[in-house]
């Protein structure tokens, strides 16, 4: 284990484990573990299948399946490993009956679990954002056998209950940063009464929705979910919704029936796909910001959270009179920049007496202080440099003008 990332309690709860690939010959137990894999596409099976050469040989490998090409191409590799088992089940529930139907007999005989599972879109637009959510749920699960090693003992030796792979990053996949729910939550509560956990969950708690149904677990931590009577009619017929089923409420609720048992979750990621991703990830930072700027005047991430809180109290500020900006410098000009995208325009720029060089800038009159008289309601934006605001603030009330506003966004 390398580096841990732990962000304020108050956005982010769980930790961020960045695991090597190679752990420098620590030997790990790994008795009492088995990996499940839900495979269905046949003609991208050797994608999938090329991860045994990594499992150490003490781990059982099941592949679940309802594929008659995959269950027999499972059954031809049994010869080549000791410790693969292939189960056939029913064409409903996809991956999650495989687990939770197909595989359940067996889950009481390991402490320690990982399930993955085959994906494969109908959309071609959505390929390559598949492409590399594939790479990210089976590279940040199994890619190594030290990897696993180190993934087994994070879950002997803590307090994590169940370690997920990172949150998908794509053209299309950055969605579920916005809301990682879609339109499951109330199925989630709904499946969260049903196993009778005993922790309420919460819409913003977004940290602990699970996306993708991939995980390393403690079965002990999902024992509610494990033991749940399911069948195979508990899961939508094929074709299946693209949300809104039983399906889509388990594959967000695996995080809180963990917690629910007392445990925490984390995120593991291998070094090589961290590396990629954090590329990857400040790239579309800074596409992000050069359109928040552009767009809305925004430029840092303290902008961003007071967006909100700003945009309302200038809303108050343009009820109560004329509205001038204090300051005709680069920062003034900024902020006009904003307000025009909230659909405001000033009555002009105001500057200290003396300091006056334009008569207009962006078509707008320029003001020494002593121009604007009280009675007008005058009511002042300052934008300029934030180490220079508190001194005109206190300028502008010797002057008998009360209403101000200190554009600390900038």
């Amino acid at each position: 284990m390398d580096i841990v990332f732990e962000g304020d309690k108050t956005i982010l709860k769980n930790k961020i484990f960045i695991l090597d690939e190679v752990n420098n010959g620590v030997v790990i137990d790994k008795e009492n573990v088995a990996i499940v894999m839900a495979l269905y596409y046949g003609d991208e099976m050797d994608q999938y299948i090329s991860y045994l050469s990594v499992i150490p040989p003490q781990i059982h490998v099941f592949i679940v399946s309802s594929s008659k090409s995959v269950l027999e191409a499972g059954t031809n590799l049994q010869s080549k490993h000791k410790n693969l088992y292939v189960i056939e089940k029913e064409n409903r529930g996809r991956d999650l009956s495989a687990l939770l139907v197909a595989f359940r007999p067996y889950i009481e005989k390991y402490n320690y679990l990982c399930f993955l599972h085959d994906k494969k879109s109908k959309h071609k637009s959505l390929n390559e954002d598949l492409s590399f959510w594939v790479e990210n749920l089976w590279e940040n699960m199994i890619c190594s056998e030290d990897y696993i090693g180190q993934a087994i003992e994070l879950l002997r030796t803590g307090k994590y209950g169940i370690l997920l792979p990172p949150k998908p990053v794509g053209e299309y996949m950055d969605s579920m940063y916005t809301d990682p729910w879609d339109n499951d939550f109330e199925n989630v509560v709904e499946l969260a009464h049903a196993l009778q956990l005993n922790m309420s969950i919460d819409r913003d708690d977004k940290e602990t929705v699970s996306l993708g149904s991939v995980f390393w677990c403690r079965t002990a931590a999902l024992e509610k979910l494990f033991t749940y009577n399911w069948k195979y009619t508990d899961f939508p017929e094929e074709p299946m919704p693209n949300d809104g089923t039983i399906s889509h409420a388990i594959e967000r609720i695996f995080g809180f029936v963990a917690m629910d048992a007392g445990y925490d979750v984390g995120v593991i990621i291998n070094a090589t796909y961290a590396s990629k991703v954090l590329m990857i990830l400040q790239n579309k930072l800074e596409y992000t910001y050069e359109w928040l700027w552009e767009n809305m005047g925004i430029k840092n991430t303290y902008q961003l959270s007071e967006y909100q809180k700003e945009k309302e109290c200038v809303a108050k500020l343009f009820a109560k009179g004329q509205v001038y900006l204090y300051g005709a410098g680069d920062y003034g000009i900024q902020y006009l920049q904003k307000l025009k995208t909230w659909g405001y325009m000033p009555s002009g720029f105001v500057v200290s007496d003396g300091e006056k060089s334009n008569e207009k800038i962006h078509g707008l009159s320029v003001k020494e202080l002593s121009e604007v008289k009280r009675e007008n309601n005058a009511v002042f934006i300052i934008t300029t440099n934030p180490a220079t605001q508190e001194e005109i603030a206190l300028n502008l009330e010797r002057k008998g003008f009360m209403d101000y506003y200190k554009a600390a966004c900038i």
